[in-house]
């Protein structure tokens, strides 16, 4: 049996999260009183919840040894569109998804070669936990096949259903960003914790045996913190050094510009078949840094030591912004000193509002 619902669901944000357990419990009759009669269970599932399910079933055991049933269920495209969602932070992968990023699943078109997972919500839609690119790419390419899923009747929590979207993996590898962004979500959970603390929590609650310390939850959080507008240039190809080039190109080069990266870059000729996308996303980030070295350079503040007063002991400093902010900074001044240039100051201010 299913263990009950922790505290957080991944349906929890959905519309409908209150009556999950009611709609899992509905759900478990429905195939307990299948089975005990010798009804069809695929049959009730396409009664009850409108989809068709072809008679096949597979069994799975999450990490915590509950063992979970799946049904599989197939999809036209206007089912598909209707019927299923991905929430990005369960499901791990950024969903602001373009045509090119899914340019290597073409073979969409015509065949399916891996089923997509999934749990039925309160509302008998189905949340896609693995799968969510090739159901991005039917979507656009709407073959005259269906859809195939893996859904389980099961209710699953929260950290059950994170491990089945990172154990199903059946394509692309998760990114840093990817990686990053369930960082982000971890942060706002738990806002006292400190890097090395959040490297923890992740890797216990992904089942994973590495624990990322500091340097390496950074570095995660740094490509979740890049534009979103930015990064639907590239590939989803993008390898760590890369997304440690692009968020050193957009906060320091281009000054945290999207506009200004992008007008870098828009010009230049999309992605074909014909180039592999580590090296689509090399040209890009080329001409990201190209582009930046011939941008006029920003005027930076400008220090001097007021002369006649610079020993070690007693010393002061001029700073002039490009903005016209001048300021100054003194050491080594005795009380009498300093309040003669706050006397000073005032009078001088005085004099000018005068």
């Amino acid at each position: 049996m299913a263990k009950k619902r922790s505290k957080l669901s991944p349906l929890d944000s959905m519309q409908g999260a209150d009556e999950t357990s009611t709609l899992a419990r509905q759900m478990k009759m429905l195939g307990n009183k299948a089975r005990s009669s010798g009804i069809d269970v695929n049959q009730l599932l396409a009664e009850s919840f409108g989809v068709q399910a072809p008679n096949a079933e597979r069994k799975l055991v999450a990490k915590d040894g509950t063992e979970y049933t799946f049904y599989e269920v197939e999809l036209a495209p206007g089912e598909l569109k209707d019927k299923t969602y991905v929430v990005e932070s369960i499901n791990g992968r950024e969903q602001s998804l373009t045509a090119d990023q899914c340019a290597d699943l073409d073979s969409i078109k015509d065949h399916q070669y891996y089923h997509a997972f999934g749990v039925f919500d309160s509302e008998g839609k189905i949340n896609i936990l693995d799968g969510s690119r090739r159901r991005f790419k039917y979507l656009l390419c709407e073959p005259s096949y269906k859809f195939r899923v893996w859904v389980t009747e099961q209710d699953l929590t929260e950290q059950q259903a994170k491990w089945f979207a990172k154990d199903m993996q059946s394509a692309k590898p998760k990114t840093y960003r990817d990686e990053g962004l369930r960082l982000q979500e971890l942060q706002k959970e738990v806002p006292e914790a400190t890097y090395a603390e959040l490297g923890a929590i992740y890797s216990e609650r992904m089942g994973q045996d590495v624990v990322w310390n500091k340097k390496a939850v950074q570095r995660r959080l740094n490509a979740a913190a890049l534009p979103r507008e930015l990064i639907q240039h590239f590939s989803l190809g993008l390898s760590a050094r890369n997304f440690d080039e692009l968020h050193t190109l957009f906060t320091k080069d281009y000054n945290n510009s999207i506009d200004d990266m992008e007008a870098a870059i828009k010009d230049l000729p999309r992605r074909d078949s014909s180039e592999d996308e580590v090296d689509y996303n090399r040209r890009l980030i080329k001409a990201l840094k190209d582009a930046s070295t011939t941008k006029p350079k920003q005027p930076k503040s400008t220090d001097e030591l007021i002369e006649g007063f610079n020993n070690k002991k007693r010393r002061a400093n001029k700073t002039v912004k490009p903005n016209g902010v001048i300021s100054f900074e003194f050491k080594g001044l005795e009380d009498k000193d300093i309040e003669e240039v706050e006397s000073f100051i005032k009078s001088l201010l005085q004099k000018e509002s005068g």
